[in-house]
C-alpha cells in the first residue's frame, strides 16, 4: 500500500499576518486611492461630483474597481475578526449577517457602476446604510459590559449618520463620501490598533496618583 502524503500544515501565525497586512494596506488605499483618481480627472470637481464617476472614466476605471475589491475584502477581514473576538450567540450572528451586507454591496460596486445608475445607486446605498449599522451595533452591545469599548463605535455611527446631512448644502456626493470614508478609516484603526491607541492616550493622559 502506498504511503499517503500529508498534507501540509497550515501556519497559522503567517495567515494571521496575512489578514492584517491585508486590512491594514485596505486603510491606506481608502485615504490615498480618491485622492489620486481626483487628480487624474481634471475636470472633476469635489463640490459637485461622486467618487463613483471614477468607475467609469478610462483613466481610473481599473485602479477604481481594484481598489472597491481590495477594501471590500478589508472590511470583511476586519468586520469578521472583531466579532468573534467579541461577541458569541444571537449577536454574532446579527453582525455576522451585517457585515456580509456591507462587503457584498461594496464589491459589487466594482462591478455595477454608474452606468447602471439604479442598480449602482442601490448597492451603494446598502453598503453606506449597512455598514453604518454594523458600526452603531457592534459599539452599543458593548455599552453594557464596558462603556470605553463601545463609546467610540457609537459615536462613529451616528457621525456616519450626520454625514448624509452633507448632502443638502451640495450637488454632489463626493464631500459625503469622503467623509464617510474618513470616519471609517479613522474608527477601523481605533479599533484594530486598540492597544496602541490605548498607549497613545496614556502619554497625554495625567497620572493623578503621582
Amino acid at each position: 500500500m502506498p504511503r499517503k502524503k500529508k498534507l501540509p500544515s497550515l501556519d497559522l501565525d503567517k495567515i494571521r499576518k496575512i489578514k492584517r497586512g491585508w486590512i491594514e494596506i485596505s486603510f491606506v488605499l481608502a485615504l490615498i486611492i480618491p485622492f489620486i483618481a481626483g487628480l487624474v480627472i481634471k475636470d472633476w470637481s469635489i463640490y459637485t461630483d461622486a467618487l463613483s464617476d471614477f468607475g467609469t472614466h478610462p483613466g481610473t476605471a481599473g485602479i477604481w474597481s481594484v481598489y472597491l475589491i481590495i477594501l471590500a475584502i478589508g472590511i470583511w477581514l476586519h468586520g469578521m475578526q472583531k466579532i468573534e473576538e467579541t461577541f458569541d450567540g444571537v449577536r454574532a450572528h446579527i453582525l455576522y449577517y451585517i457585515i456580509n451586507v456591507a462587503s457584498t454591496s461594496l464589491m459589487l460596486t466594482a462591478f455595477i457602476t454608474e452606468i447602471f445608475r439604479g442598480l449602482h445607486g442601490l448597492v451603494a446605498g446598502t453598503f453606506f446604510v449597512s455598514y453604518m449599522i454594523f458600526i452603531f451595533m457592534y459599539g452599543f452591545w458593548q455599552l453594557e459590559s464596558n462603556l470605553k469599548e463601545g463609546a467610540p463605535s457609537v459615536v462613529a455611527g451616528l457621525l456616519l449618520l450626520l454625514t448624509s446631512l452633507l448632502i443638502i448644502p451640495f450637488n454632489g456626493l463626493a464631500i459625503f463620501e469622503i467623509a464617510y470614508i474618513l470616519i471609517i478609516v479613522v474608527w477601523n484603526y481605533i479599533i484594530h490598533k486598540k492597544h496602541r491607541v490605548e498607549k497613545l492616550s496614556k502619554m497625554f493622559t495625567i497620572d493623578e496618583t503621582k
